[in-house]
């Protein structure tokens, strides 16, 4: 990889870093170009040359903050039973919100009006996120392990709660006398989100209980 190469690609990902956090405290009608550039050290043109636009910016902070979420629940053995691997997946998105409350931050100003930046999220990102999750919410209902809940809020239930806490951080550390990323708080939201949504779960064959599926959440 070539010097020019190595500089594009750390400049596009400022810009990204940058840009990840004016949306999260703004929205996207509040975002000021120049603020971005001038927070990733880089110049306003650089942005048009790299994203084209601010709504493409816009779209791509999103892309790489799923691509990280993604990441996150790499290691989950989908072949597992499905409370365990409901479980899971609960404990790794708990955590990826206290890590990158951004993304919610950032959806949260979108999710108040329809929008062309909400219809493709939802078409990219959120509806084949609501296909997995209802087939794994069939599965444990069918095994007696969560509440006969419509899907469709069960769904929303989760996104829910499993990031209010950390983007409402001010408020969560004034109310519960801890910072949002404190490692027993993430530890305690990730178990109580478990236990809620899956109330019938039962120590799996493999030995693993609820609490075992969240352990990582403390690391």
């Amino acid at each position: 990889m070539t010097d020019d190469v190595t500089a594009a690609l750390d400049t596009r990902r400022r810009l990204l870093d940058a840009a990840r956090s004016e949306f999260a405290v703004v929205g996207f009608d509040g975002a000021s170009t120049r603020r971005i550039a001038t927070a990733a050290s880089s110049h306003q043109p650089q942005i048009n040359y790299f994203f084209g636009s601010k709504d493409v910016l816009w779209r791509a902070v999103v892309e790489d903050l799923y691509i990280d979420l993604h990441a996150s629940m790499a290691e989950i053995d989908r072949f597992d039973p499905p409370g365990e691997v409901l479980a899971a997946v609960i404990a790794a998105f708990v955590r990826f919100a206290h890590r990158r409350p951004e993304l919610h931050q950032i959806l949260f100003h979108e999710f108040s009006a329809a929008s062309e930046r909400l219809d493709w999220f939802i078409e990219i990102f959120s509806g084949p996120s609501f296909v997995d999750f209802h087939k794994m919410w069939d599965a444990v209902v069918a095994s007696g392990e969560a509440a006969d809940i419509d899907p469709r809020v069960a769904f929303h239930i989760f996104v829910g709660a499993a990031s209010l806490l950390p983007v409402a951080r001010a408020e969560a550390a004034q109310q519960l006398g801890a910072a949002a990323d404190d490692d027993d708080l993430l530890h305690a939201h990730a178990t109580s989100l478990v236990q809620l949504l899956l109330p019938g779960r039962l120590t799996s064959t493999s030995g693993r209980s609820t609490n075992d599926s969240t352990e990582s959440s403390k690391r």
